[in-house]
This record gives structure tokens, C-alpha cells and sequence, in this order.
């Protein structure tokens, strides 16, 4: 709770959410997409997070998050890849 970041990240990640289409406007494809660059935008701003945390609790926790959005990232990947081929 002592920890505060202030960031660019925090800025991409909204200007990224702000940038997916609507349901009705987009493919599969895009709404992975649009997962994908999320799930990057998430995983630098962890990093970073943990970068710059002052106790090894906090770190540890941006790490496991980034191990997380990585799983999920190749997650996306193999649906994108799956949904290309069909």
C-alpha cells in the first residue's frame, strides 16, 4: 500500500484501451490484436513496477504478474494463429 507509481505506461495502456473497436466493428482477429497490445502495454508497465519497487514483496509480485501476461500473451498468439489458419 506504501507503493506509488507514476508512469508513461499508465498513459499507453489507457490510449490503447481507448483505441479498441467496438464489437460490432471488428473481426476475431482485431479483438486479439487488441488483446495482444494490452497484454504488452500491461507487461512493460509491470516491469517497470518491479524495476523500480523498494522491497523485494512488491517486485516479487510485478514479476509474478509478468510472468502471467506473458502466459497469456502466448495464449493470444496461439489463438491468433489457430483463428488464421481456420
Amino acid at each position: 500500500m506504501d507503493t506509488y507509481v507514476d508512469s508513461e505506461y499508465c498513459n499507453e495502456i489507457l490510449i490503447t484501451c481507448k483505441q479498441t473497436p467496438k464489437a460490432s466493428e471488428t473481426t476475431v482477429e482485431g479483438v486479439i490484436k487488441v488483446a495482444m497490445d494490452v497484454d504488452n502495454c500491461l507487461i512493460r508497465f509491470f516491469r517497470e513496477i518491479a524495476k523500480q519497487a523498494e522491497t523485494e514483496t512488491v517486485r516479487e509480485m510485478f514479476r509474478n504478474l509478468v510472468e502471467m501476461k506473458e502466459a497469456e500473451l502466448h495464449k493470444h498468439a496461439l489463438n491468433a494463429l489457430h483463428v488464421t489458419v481456420i
